[in-house]
C-alpha cells in the first residue's frame, strides 16, 4: 500500500487507492481480449510463437516510440532497467511458454484454472515474508477466487491426465506469481508506462531467442491474423499490463493478483457473445464468486491501509508493504 499511506491527507490516500482499484479492473478488462485475439489468430493461420512474438515486440516499439513523444523519460536507473528487463525476459516469458506448453496436453479449462492458483502464491508470500498479513478475508477471498475459477473454465483435464502438462501449468502460475511479486518491489518510484516498456521488450528478447533457437516463426499472416495479434498487443498488452502496473503501485500485490482474475470473467463473456460459446448456470456462479473474492480482497486492502494511516497519525512507524 505504498502510495496509499504516503505523506499527505487521508482523503487524498483514499482517492489514490480508489483509483489503483480502478486501475486493476481496467487491466482485467484488457487481458480479457488476450484470449478472444489470440483464438482469431490462431483461426487465421497463425502460430503460437508468431503471436506472443509480434505481440510484445509491437507493445514494446509502441511504448517506446510513443511514450517520449509524450514527455516521459525512457531512461531509468541502471538497477531498475534491468530489474524490469530481466522480469519480462525470465519470470514472465517462463509463465507465458508454461502456460502455451501446457496447452499441448491439457484443456484449456485445466490449463487456465491452473494458472490462476497463482494469486494463491502471491497472499501465501506476503505473508510468510510479512510484507502483509494473512488474514481471514484474504483467506476467503483466494479461496473463493479458486472456486469461481473452476467454475467459469471446467473440469479439469476430462480428457486425459498429464504430468508434463501440469508440470508447465504450475511453471506458469509461477513465472506469473514471480512477476507480480518482483515487480511489487520494483514499481516504486517508476512511471508504469516506463516499466511496461522494458519489461516487455526483455520478454520479445526471450522470444526472439527461442525463435533462432528453435524455430516456430511464420509471418506470413493472414489479414484475420493480423487483426487479432493487433488487438491483443494494443489491449492485453499497453493497456492491461500498464493498467496493471499502475493499479499494483496504489494497492499492492495480493489485491493486484486477485483482482486481475476480471481477465477469466470477461474472457468468458466475450466467448458467449463473439463465438456463441456456453454460458450455463455454472459459469455465472463462478463469475459471481470471482467478483466476490475481488470485493473481498480489496476490502481487506482498505483496512490494511487505514490501519497505517491510524498508525501514521499516532507516529508509530508505517508497514511496508
Amino acid at each position: 500500500m505504498r502510495e496509499a499511506v504516503q505523506a499527505g491527507g487521508g482523503r487524498g490516500r483514499a482517492g489514490a487507492y480508489g483509483r489503483g482499484l480502478a486501475l486493476i479492473a481496467l487491466g482485467g478488462v484488457a487481458f480479457g481480449s488476450i484470449g478472444i485475439g489470440s483464438k482469431y489468430a490462431v483461426e487465421g493461420g497463425a502460430t503460437i510463437l508468431t503471436i506472443l512474438l509480434i505481440r510484445y515486440t509491437v507493445a514494446a516499439a509502441l511504448l517506446w516510440l510513443a511514450l517520449p513523444l509524450a514527455g516521459l523519460r525512457m531512461r531509468l536507473p541502471g538497477s531498475h532497467a534491468l530489474g524490469f528487463v530481466l522480469l519480462g525476459a525470465i519470470p514472465h516469458a517462463v509463465g507465458v511458454f508454461g502456460f502455451n506448453a501446457a496447452l499441448r496436453t491439457l484443456s484449456v479449462g485445466a490449463t487456465v484454472l491452473l494458472l490462476y492458483t497463482y494469486p494463491a502464491l502471491v497472499v501465501a508470500v506476503l505473508a510468510l515474508s510479512g510484507r502483509e498479513p494473512l488474514t481471514r478475508g484474504r483467506a476467503l477471498a483466494v479461496l473463493a477466487a479458486l472456486a469461481g475459477c473452476a467454475l467459469v473454465v471446467g473440469s479439469l483435464g476430462e480428457e486425459r491426465f498429464d504430468l508434463a502438462g501440469v508440470g508447465f501449468a504450475a511453471l506458469s502460475a509461477l513465472g506469473a506469481a514471480s512477476y507480480v511479486l518482483i515487480g511489487d518491489r520494483l514499481l516504486v518510484r517508476v512511471n508504469p508506462l516506463v516499466a511496461a516498456a522494458h519489461l516487455q521488450a526483455g520478454t520479445a528478447f526471450s522470444l526472439l531467442v527461442v525463435a533462432a533457437l528453435f524455430g516456430g516463426l511464420d509471418l506470413r499472416l493472414s489479414a484475420q491474423a493480423s487483426l487479432g495479434i493487433a488487438a491483443v498487443a494494443l489491449l492485453g498488452n499497453v493497456v492491461g499490463m500498464t493498467a496493471l502496473f499502475a493499479g499494483m503501485r496504489r494497492v499492492g500485490a495480493s489485491v493486484a493478483a486477485v483482482g486481475s482474475m476480471l481477465e477469466v470473467v470477461v474472457s468468458v463473456t466475450l466467448g458467449a457473445l463473439l463465438f456463441g460459446e456456453s454460458l450455463g448456470p455454472a459459469r455465472l456462479v463462478g463469475a459471481a464468486l470471482i467478483l466476490a473474492a475481488i470485493w473481498l480482497i480489496q476490502r481487506e486492502g482498505r483496512r490494511q491501509a487505514a490501519g497505517s494511516l491510524a498508525r501514521a497519525a499516532s507516529g508509530a512507524p508505517l508497514a511496508q508493504s
